[in-house]
C-alpha cells in the first residue's frame, strides 16, 4: 500500500484536526505560561514543559486511534487476505499514521516553544522528547492488541479514558513513586535543569513491560508460555523502575548545570550565559543595594561574587561568606531587583510586626530612589489599606532625611520593636 493511502485510510488522518485542537489548546492553556516565567530560554525546559502536559492526552489518543485501527483492519479482511505476510508487518503498517500523529503532538508542542524562546535544542533537552515517542508507540501497541478482541465501541472510549487516567493522576498523588513510573515525565524543569538517565529509565520501564506483556498475545507460544513471560515482563520492569525511585520525593533526579557569563568587581555578577546581555545592568542595580546595605550597618560584609540562583534550578544553593546565591534575572525583569536584594537582607528573627516590617523595606526602598506604589502592594495584599501604606511612607521618608548615625538608631530600634511580643 501507498504511503499516502495509508496514512489518507487510517483513523488518524481523520482525526488529525482533533489532534491539532489538543495540542492548541494544551499548549496555550497550560504551557504557554511556563515557558515564558523565566526571563532566559533554556533548552532542556523548552522541550519538557510543553509535552509534559501533552503526554496524557497524547497516549490516550493514540491508544484509542490503535484500538480503532485494529477493529478496521480486523473487518477489512486483512488476517485472511495477507496471510503470508508477517503479523507484525501487518500491525506495523497500520500503526505508522496513529505514532505519527502522537510524535507531530509532541514535536508541535516542543517546536512552537522554541518558536516564541529563541534558541537551539542540545541533546541533553531531547531525553523527555525520546521518552515520549518510545511510550507512544507503547500504548499503540497495548491500544492495537486490545482493539483486536474488544469492539471498538467500547474499546477506543475505554482506552482513551482509562490511560488518560492512569498517566495523569498519579502525579497529584501519594506515594511519591507512582507519579515517577506513569510515563508522563511532570518535572516542571527550571532553568539550570536536565532530566538524567534515571529519571528517564524509570518513566519507561512499567510502560514498556505492560506493551512487551501485551504484545505476546500475538506470538505462536504455548499458553502456560506467554503467561509466564508475560508475567516476568509486567513484573520485572516495574520492580526495577520502583527500586530506582523509592526514595524520591516529589521531585525526580535532575541534572543541574548551566554556564555562568560573570561582570564586573565588589561585587562580581554572574548570570546564566543566554542572561549575559542584562549583566551590565543587573550589576548596577547590585553594587547600588548592596552599598546601602553597608552603609546602613544592615550587613556585617559584602560579598565579592552574587550568582543568579535560577542558574541551579530547585535546589538552593548555601552562602558563603564570599559568594551569595539569590535570583538575579527574575527579579530584574520584574523590575524589582535591588528592592529585592536590600528587602530580603533585613533578618528579624521572629514574626515581625507586619506594619513596623513594612516601614523598614520603604525605609530602604526611599534610600534606593523610590517606595513602591500603593497599587502594587494591595495586589498582593487586599488587606493592606491606604492608610496604612501612607502611614509607613511618611515614616519611611522622614527618616531618611536624618543623619546616616541616626538612621542605622532607628533602624535597629525598630527592628527590636517590630520583634516585642511576637512569636519567634
Amino acid at each position: 500500500m501507498r504511503i499516502r493511502t495509508l496514512f489518507r485510510t487510517s483513523p488518524a488522518f481523520m482525526c488529525l484536526p482533533i489532534a491539532v485542537g489538543i495540542t492548541v489548546l494544551y499548549y496555550t492553556q497550560e504551557a504557554a505560561d511556563q515557558i515564558h516565567y523565566f526571563p532566559y530560554p533554556w533548552a532542556p525546559l523548552l522541550v519538557q514543559r510543553p509535552i509534559e502536559y501533552m503526554a496524557a492526552p497524547t497516549y490516550a489518543m493514540v491508544a484509542a486511534l490503535a484500538a480503532w485501527s485494529a477493529a478496521r483492519v480486523r473487518e477489512a479482511g486483512t488476517w485472511q487476505l495477507a496471510a503470508h505476510r508477517p503479523t507484525w508487518q501487518v500491525i506495523a503498517q497500520a500503526l505508522v499514521p496513529v505514532v505519527t500523529v502522537g510524535w507531530l503532538m509532541f514535536i508541535v508542542s516542543a517546536a512552537w516553544a522554541f518558536t516564541e524562546r529563541p534558541t537551539w535544542p542540545t541533546p541533553a533537552s531531547l531525553a523527555p522528547l525520546l521518552l515520549t515517542s518510545v511510550l507512544t508507540v507503547a500504548w499503540a501497541v497495548i491500544g492495537f492488541t486490545v482493539g483486536h478482541h474488544v469492539k471498538p465501541l467500547i474499546s477506543a472510549p475505554v482506552l482513551a479514558c482509562g490511560v488518560f487516567i492512569v498517566v495523569a493522576y498519579p502525579h497529584a498523588m501519594q506515594p511519591f513513586y507512582l507519579r515517577h513510573l506513569s510515563g508522563e515525565y511532570f518535572a516542571h524543569l527550571g532553568v539550570g535543569e536536565s532530566a538524567t538517565f534515571e529519571s528517564m529509565a524509570a518513566q519507561m520501564m512499567p510502560t514498556l513491560g505492560v506493551a512487551a506483556a501485551v504484545a505476546l498475545v500475538w506470538a505462536r507460544w504455548k499458553p502456560v508460555l506467554r503467561i509466564v513471560s508475560a508475567a516476568v515482563l509486567v513484573v520485572a520492569p516495574a520492580l526495577a523502575g520502583y527500586s530506582i525511585v523509592k526514595d524520591w520525593n516529589y521531585n525526580p533526579s535532575v541534572n543541574t548545570h548551566v554556564a555562568l557569563a560573570c561582570h564586573g568587581t565588589e561585587p562580581q555578577v554572574c548570570l546564566p550565559e543566554s542572561g549575559a546581555h542584562d549583566l551590565p545592568e543587573v550589576h548596577v542595580q547590585v553594587a547600588k543595594a548592596f552599598r546601602v546595605l553597608e552603609t546602613y550597618a544592615i550587613t556585617t560584609s559584602l560579598p565579592r561574587r552574587v550568582e543568579d540562583q535560577m542558574a541551579y534550578g530547585r535546589f538552593t544553593q548555601r552562602n558563603t561568606d564570599r559568594t551569595v546565591y539569590m535570583q538575579l534575572g527574575i527579579a530584574h525583569h520584574k523590575g524589582g531587583l535591588d528592592r529585592s536584594i536590600v528587602t530580603s537582607a533585613v533578618r528579624f528573627g521572629c514574626d515581625a510586626d507586619p506594619q513596623l516590617a513594612r516601614t523598614i523595606h520603604f525605609w530602604l526602598e526611599k534610600k534606593l530612589g523610590g517606595i513602591t506604589p500603593y497599587s502594587r502592594i494591595a495586589a498582593e495584599d487586599p488587606y493592606y489599606t491606604r492608610a496604612q501604606y501612607q502611614q509607613a511612607v511618611a515614616t519611611a521618608e522622614r527618616v531618611s532625611a536624618l543623619s546616616v548615625h541616626e538612621q542605622k538608631q532607628w533602624f535597629a530600634k525598630t527592628r527590636t520593636t517590630a520583634c516585642e511580643g511576637r512569636p519567634s
